[in-house]
C-alpha cells in the first residue's frame, strides 16, 4: 500500500503519533506489570522462561511505564498545544514523525535487551548505553523541533506552559545525559540523576503545563 508522503505534514501528525505510541506501550507495560503480579503470587510459572522471570520483567514494566506510556502522552499533549498557543503550525511534522518512530525503536531495544538480562542494574537506569543515546538524541530533536515553532510564532505572548515544557524537555535531556554518565559507557550511573529525569521532570512539567 502506497504512503501519501504530504500525509506527513497534515496537522497533529506528530501529536497522534505519540497518542498512538502512549496508548500501544501502556498495554504492554500492563501486561508486563500484570505477569509480574502473578509471579508474585505463583512463582514457578515462569521458572526456567529467562527473558519473562521476576528479575526481568520488573525493569521491563518500570520502564514501559516511564518511557512507553508517560512520556510519550505528554509529548503528545505538547505537540498539541505548542502550536496552538503560538498560533503556528508546527516547524515540521515530518522531524515529528521521525522522533516517533525513533521513540518506538528504542522502546523495542529495550524490552528486547532486558529481556536478554542486558542492563546497568540500576533502578530507573537499567537501558544499556546505546539505548541511552537514543533517547538523548530523541529528546534533542523533540526541542530541536519545538525552538524553531517558538521562532516561527504568530503569537507574541510566550505562554508559561510553552516556557515549562520547553524547560522539562532540557532538564530531562541533561539530567538523563548526566545521570547515565553517557560520555563513558563504563562507568555505570549516578542512581538519583535518572530516577529525577524520569519521574520528577515529567511529573513537574505535566503539572506545571496543566
Amino acid at each position: 500500500m502506497a504512503i501519501d508522503i504530504h500525509a506527513l505534514d497534515s496537522p497533529n501528525t506528530t501529536a497522534k503519533g505519540f497518542a498512538l505510541t502512549s496508548a500501544f506501550w501502556m498495554m504492554v507495560a500492563t501486561f508486563y506489570g500484570l505477569l509480574g503480579a502473578t509471579e508474585l503470587v505463583a512463582p514457578d510459572l515462569t521458572a526456567n522462561m529467562g527473558g519473562i522471570v521476576f528479575g526481568r520483567v520488573r525493569p521491563t514494566h518500570v520502564n514501559l511505564v516511564l518511557f512507553g506510556f508517560v512520556t510519550p502522552g505528554l509529548l503528545s499533549a505538547a505537540f498539541y498545544f505548542i502550536p496552538r498557543l503560538l498560533r503556528t503550525r508546527l516547524f515540521s511534522e515530518r522531524l515529528g514523525v521521525f522522533t516517533v518512530i525513533a521513540w518506538n525503536i528504542a522502546l523495542i531495544g529495550a524490552v528486547a535487551s532486558l529481556a536478554s538480562g542486558m542492563t546497568q542494574g540500576r533502578e530507573y537506569a537499567e537501558l544499556i548505553w546505546p539505548l541511552d543515546i537514543m533517547v538523548v538524541a530523541a529528546f534533542g530533536l523533540v526541542f530541536i523541533n519545538f525552538i524553531l515553532t517558538v521562532k516561527n510564532r504568530q503569537e507574541p505572548i510566550l505562554y508559561v506552559s510553552v516556557w515549562y515544557m520547553l524547560a522539562g524537555v532540557i532538564l530531562t535531556f541533561c539530567t538523563f545525559a548526566l545521570g547515565n554518565v553517557i560520555w563513558k559507557p563504563d562507568s555505570g550511573a549516578w542512581w538519583a540523576f535518572p530516577m529525577r529525569s524520569c519521574s520528577g521532570s515529567t511529573v513537574t512539567t505535566s503539572s506545571a503545563c496543566c
